[in-house]
């Protein structure tokens, strides 16, 4: 009884999440790890885009009708940094990565940066942080 009222109450938490499209732009955004995160957020979000090459995010963005939270691996960032931190549909920008000191200026340099993670949890602050914007 207590996890389905806490499910509830994560579902409620997130439904906001509706409105929004959803980017993930990670080499390995395909692997067998990532297609479990692929479908809980496949639940969260109407719209959902997990590319490989930069060619493909600008194109997803462009395609989208949709305020953006953009998730990144560190690695992949600087290849889209100077679009995604300048696109007005951009809500948002999470990076992911192993080393969270040498991204951390990210946050400084960039408004958009809501978090640094190095870990799939740490999203969720992100998210939370995007709904008291919105």
């Amino acid at each position: 009884m207590q996890r389905a009222n806490s499910l509830q109450h994560q579902e409620s938490c997130y439904k906001f999440l509706k409105d929004f499209a959803f980017i993930w732009f990670d080499p390995d955004v395909n692997s067998s790890e990532n297609q479990t995160y692929q479908m809980k957020l496949k639940d969260l979000f109407c719209e959902t885009y997990f590319d490989t090459q930069r060619e493909k995010v600008i194109s997803d963005i462009e395609k989208s009708t949709k305020l953006i939270i953009f998730f990144s691996c560190g690695g992949k960032y600087e290849e889209v940094k100077d679009i995604v931190e300048k696109k007005s549909s951009i809500a948002g920008i999470c990076i992911f990565c192993r080393n969270r000191e040498y991204n951390i200026r990210r946050m400084a340099d960039c408004p958009k940066v809501l978090e640094v993670a190095t870990t799939f949890d740490t999203l969720q602050c992100a998210l939370k942080k995007i709904q008291g914007s919105y």
